[in-house]
């Protein structure tokens, strides 16, 4: 019985912090996508050089991303254009 609570215990403190956190992939994808857009409509081009290294928090992602968008493409056209958001976003390893 006690192995059995643990287990779902474990398995429940999973779930909820799978909900707390996208993927390495996803995380990157939405930050470079923002990137990526603001260069589109602001008509520049900036190359990522710093990738989230791990599963990346939502909402700090999430925040980044808003902030990205927000920028006036008169700040949008310096050479590293990133707000401060993005910097330090909470990752952690599977």
């Amino acid at each position: 019985m006690r192995t059995l609570l643990i287990s779902i215990l474990v398995f429940l403190s999973y779930c909820q912090n799978s909900n707390l956190y996208y993927s390495f992939e996803e995380g990157n994808y939405k930050v470079l996508r923002a990137y990526a857009t603001k260069d589109t409509s602001c008509g520049t081009s900036h190359t990522v050089t710093q990738f989230l290294l791990g599963n990346s928090n939502k909402n700090e992602v999430d925040a980044c991303v808003d902030a990205i968008l927000s920028i006036a493409c008169e700040k949008w056209k310096v050479s590293n254009p990133t707000p401060r958001e993005c910097f330090g976003v909470s990752t952690k390893n599977k």
